[in-house]
């Protein structure tokens, strides 16, 4: 009797254990769906505060499960341009551009105005004035200043010359500045 007093309490005691250790298991489950399941939730937050640093790995991380979302590639873009990542930053806001995101063609045209390539930044510009008009929403003050430094920086780059040098002196310095207009 007593080795079977003792089987039914060891019985006893590991079905505590092994509820115990079930719903532990359930639990830690639980937490990890919900952790992977806000994620995007999470980025967004992230993303709003204005911290685009931390916001990017957890864009990424979703660009990997739907490379297809054009917001997801929005807010990729828009992190990958506010930490310095240009090229990969344009590639993910023409996407969204395509697809209608209309803060992208912004973000777009800043990365064109700084890579020089003016006629395709005024381009954007546009597209983002018309979205915008669409949407019966009135421009922002930034966009007009925006248009206006890519316009006088497109006439700038027009009138410069390239400078051949094809011979050189020293020359004294009262004697250059007399013989330069």
């Amino acid at each position: 009797y007593k080795r079977i007093i003792f089987l039914i309490l060891n019985i006893i005691h590991l079905a505590k254990y092994m509820k115990v250790r079930l719903m532990f298991i359930s639990v830690a489950l639980c937490s990890l769906i919900s952790i992977f399941g806000a994620t995007l939730e999470d980025a967004k937050r992230v993303y709003n505060k204005g911290d685009y640093a931390k916001a990017l790995p957890l864009f990424e991380e979703q660009y990997k499960k739907s490379p297809k979302n054009a917001s997801v590639n929005h807010w990729l873009g828009v992190c990958r341009y506010k930490t310095g990542q240009l090229d990969k930053a344009e590639q993910n806001l023409a996407y969204a551009a395509s697809k209608n995101v209309t803060e992208s063609s912004y973000y777009l045209a800043l990365i064109k105005f700084h890579k020089y390539e003016f006629g395709e930044a005024e381009a954007a510009i546009e597209k983002y004035k018309s979205a915008l008009s669409r949407l019966k929403k009135a421009e922002p003050k930034y966009l007009e200043k925006l248009s206006t430094s890519i316009r006088e920086a497109s006439m700038m780059l027009d009138h410069v010359e390239k400078i051949v040098i094809l011979d050189s002196i020293t020359v004294d310095k009262d004697r250059f500045f007399k013989a330069y207009n």
